[in-house]
């Protein structure tokens, strides 16, 4: 009875207050806050106000208005003005669902409304774009989210069904990394959770005792969505488990709860290990996006990598980086690159081996200071033919845009009048580093080899990288609008290698995203 009553208290300033003394916070630091207009996002927004008031930080809630509903405008425009009434500063951000920039050159430039099964994702990724947008135009830092409980437990069974590992199915943590890195504003922005312990119920109170009138978005209520229908099912069996059939205890919010803290004790175990492993053992190449793992080429029954979960654990780790993933790859993925390399101990296989859009290869004895290591090198699996032209972007002048969900590259164009005349007759594109490049790159560094450490940086790259995946880092092409194909391209720079062929035209830089997770 004591838990129904706890479960129906408001949240109050104190007990906020209290909450908020597990987040560091610099002094009169500006602080965002994501509001839909639900009862969770007030909640926390109406807490979070009264204590930026108190604490003397300025706070800006940011409304997205994702333009499902005919409504959804209007619908925005009364969230903004709820927060006025609560002394609330906030901007509404729409999603152009039905903008589109057609290209001849992209058809990744083609911006169309996503099909339905895909809408979660879509709307998730364009959300996050725009909140790190709106983030970075105020100089924050820190973006407030309204999840709580029942979201941390909807999580954690969408990711048992998953079958996601210790990491997935440990608690959101409070304060975290950007979850959807698609523009580089995000890099430098972290979210905020305080409400992860507090329920759902809880929340609604709070807005109830405040007096604050809620939207409630038709959507949820739809069994169409994965998480709408595990919330459904958690709701009916947590509901039957408070009437007192005990018998739902291990999936209730109780027991899920417990469980989840076994998960995130672990997590926090492996980590350190994990930690140690990759300061160690692996080599990550920022520059290109691959990295090495090394082992011995004996491997002893001792050995950390003979313990399957601080294997795959790592292997989780490096396939997330490679790929730039915002979830860990699945369980079963990283099982098969662990078998894979195991395998090669007792029955001395080097052969490649694909999975989860990265290519495993073998590197090169003598790279490493110890003759009794091997190398196996984690790559970005070779491009499809449709991959391929996902991956050809066009770039503008001061543009930066995310090519293959890897790099982030930014192109400058030269002042210079004549040059820059003659670019108003050029497009710029980016695209993969193809076969045919090698022999054009080639000469263009020969021209300048006495005078430049450019062949020698290029010469190490072919040298390093496998030869199957040499083909998969940007290159920044000029296309003469009045030339005739094939002469109308012609390839300026290689961005992630540094090196500019034409700077009179313009000037390109890549800056990879992976990050350990």
């Amino acid at each position: 009875m004591a838990s129904k009553l706890a479960s129906k208290l408001s949240i109050s300033a104190l007990e906020f207050s209290d909450l908020m003394k597990k987040i560091s916070l610099r002094e009169r630091e500006p602080l965002g806050i994501a509001v839909s207009g639900g009862v969770d996002s007030l909640a926390l927004c109406y807490l979070l106000n009264r204590y930026c008031e108190e604490n003397k930080h300025k706070l800006t809630a940011f409304i997205i208005d994702h333009q499902f509903r005919p409504d959804s405008t209007e619908e925005a425009s009364q969230v903004a003005e709820l927060l006025t009434k609560l002394n609330v500063d906030s901007k509404i951000m729409q999603i152009q669902w039905n903008t589109k920039t057609e290209s001849k050159f992209s058809p990744s430039h083609i911006h169309n409304y996503p099909r339905t099964n895909q809408l979660e994702l879509f709307a998730r990724n364009e959300r996050y774009k725009l909140l790190a947008t709106g983030c970075h135009e105020k100089n924050i830092s820190l973006l407030f989210l309204g999840h709580h409980l029942n979201d941390q437990l909807e999580t954690l069974v969408m990711r048992l069904a998953r079958g996601s590992g210790i990491v997935g199915l440990a608690s959101m943590e409070t304060n975290n990394k950007f979850p959807v890195q698609r523009n580089i504003e995000a890099l430098n922005i972290n979210v905020v959770r305080p409400m992860l312990r507090v329920p759902k119920e809880r929340m609604i109170e709070t807005c109830k005792a405040a007096n604050i009138q809620w939207f409630e978005d038709p959507t949820n209520e739809s069994d169409q969505h994965k998480r709408n229908v595990v919330r459904m099912v958690l709701n009916t069996i947590n509901q039957r488990y408070l009437d007192g059939h005990k018998e739902y205890e291990p999936i209730s919010t109780q027991g899920l709860l417990r469980f989840m803290d076994h998960m995130e004790y672990h997590k926090k175990f492996v980590n350190l290990q994990v930690n140690e492993i990759l300061s160690e053992c692996v080599k990550f190449n920022y520059q290109i996006g691959f990295c090495k793992l090394w082992l011995p080429k004996k491997l002893s029954e001792n050995h950390w990598f003979r313990q399957k979960h601080l294997g795959i654990r790592i292997i989780s780790t490096l396939i997330r980086w490679v790929t730039c993933s915002e979830a860990a790859p699945l369980l079963e993925g990283c099982i098969r690159f662990y078998n894979h390399i195991t395998l090669s101990y007792e029955q001395s296989v080097n052969e490649n081996f694909s999975a989860q859009g990265v290519l495993l290869c073998t590197g090169k004895e003598q790279e490493h200071k110890n003759s009794n290591m091997n190398s196996w090198v984690f790559y970005r699996q070779p491009m499809n033919k449709a991959e391929e032209k996902l991956t050809i972007n066009i770039i503008k002048d001061k543009e930066i845009i995310l090519w293959d969900k890897r790099f982030f590259i930014t192109l400058e164009l030269n002042k210079n009048e004549n040059y820059y005349k003659n670019n108003d007759n050029a497009n710029y594109l980016i695209r993969r580093f193809k076969k045919d490049d090698f022999p054009i790159v080639s000469r263009q560094l020969l021209k300048i080899k006495a005078k430049s450490n450019k062949w020698k940086i290029f010469q190490d790259y072919r040298s390093h990288v496998h030869v199957v995946a040499r083909h998969d880092i940007p290159v920044l092409i000029r296309r003469d609008k009045n030339a005739e194909p094939p002469l109308q391209d012609k390839l300026i720079a290689m961005p992630s290698l540094n090196i500019s062929f034409s700077p009179e035209y313009a000037n390109c830089w890549a800056e990879f995203r992976g990050q350990i997770h």
